[in-house]
C-alpha cells in the first residue's frame, strides 16, 4: 500500500545529506517535512480540473523506475524538479519554504536553503512513485519497460542503452488517471499517520489548486 513511510524508506538520507551539505539528522527532518508538503500540494491540485489534467500528464511523463529503492539521486533531473516545484507551489514557493524551515526547528538562515534545495530533488521522485502505484503504468512488477526506439535527445534525463531508452523524467507507456492519482495521494497522506491537516492546512492558505 502506498504511504509516505514507504516512500521515505526509499530516500537515501545519507546521499541527501551529502548533496545538501548537512548532517543526517537535519536531512531526515527536512525530508520528513518536505515530502508531505509536496504530496499535500499535489492533492490540492487535483481539486481543480486543470490541475488534475496537468498532474495526469506530469505523472504519465515520469518513469516508475526512478522511485525504485534505494533511489539513485544521480538519476534525478534537477531542471525537471524545479519545473515541478514551480507548477505545484506557483509563486508561493518562498512562503512554503519559510513555513517548512520553521517546522524543522532549525534557525531560518540555514534551514531555508536546505528545504529550498530539497524540494526539486524530491518532486520528481514523488511523481515517479505515483506512476509506480498506478497499475496501468507500473504493471505487476512495479517497473517500466524500456521505450523502444525513442530519441533520448528529446527527453530530459533520458539515457540510451542497447535495450532502448529509459529514463528519469521520461514516459514509457500508458497514461495516468486523475481519479487514481487522487486516491493514491489520499492513501499516502493517511497511510503514514499524517493527514491533509497540519502542513496541508498551511498550504491551503497559499495555494488555490490547479497549479501543476
Amino acid at each position: 500500500m502506498p504511504s509516505l513511510d514507504d516512500l521515505l524508506g526509499r530516500i537515501p538520507i545519507g546521499d541527501i545529506a551529502t548533496r545538501l551539505g548537512v548532517d543526517d539528522a537535519t536531512a531526515t527532518a527536512a525530508v520528513e517535512d518536505a515530502l508531505p508538503a509536496i504530496v499535500s500540494a499535489l492533492e490540492m491540485n487535483t481539486e481543480d480540473p486543470a490541475g488534475a489534467a496537468a498532474l495526469e500528464k506530469a505523472v504519465s511523463d515520469h518513469s516508475p523506475a526512478l522511485a525504485d529503492a534505494p533511489v539513485n539521486l544521480d538519476e534525478v533531473n534537477p531542471a525537471d524538479g524545479e519545473k515541478i516545484v514551480g507548477h505545484v507551489f506557483g509563486g508561493h514557493k518562498d512562503q512554503v519554504v519559510a513555513t517548512l524551515s520553521g517546522s524543522t526547528g532549525q534557525a531560518p538562515a540555514p534551514a531555508g536553503p536546505v528545504v529550498g534545495e530539497l524540494l526539486p530533488i524530491l518532486a520528481p521522485i514523488v511523481l515517479s512513485y505515483l506512476a509506480e502505484q498506478l497499475p496501468e503504468r507500473a504493471g505487476s512488477s512495479g517497473t517500466v519497460h524500456p521505450v523502444g526506439a525513442t530519441d533520448s535527445s528529446t527527453i530530459p534525463g533520458a539515457t540510451t542503452s542497447a535495450s532502448g531508452t529509459t529514463v528519469s523524467g521520461s514516459t514509457a507507456s500508458g497514461t495516468a488517471d486523475a481519479s487514481g492519482i487522487r486516491e493514491v495521494l489520499g492513501t499516502m497522506l493517511g497511510g503514514s499517520g499524517k493527514t491533509s491537516g497540519g502542513i496541508g492546512d498551511v498550504l491551503g492558505c497559499f495555494l488555490g489548486g490547479g497549479r501543476t
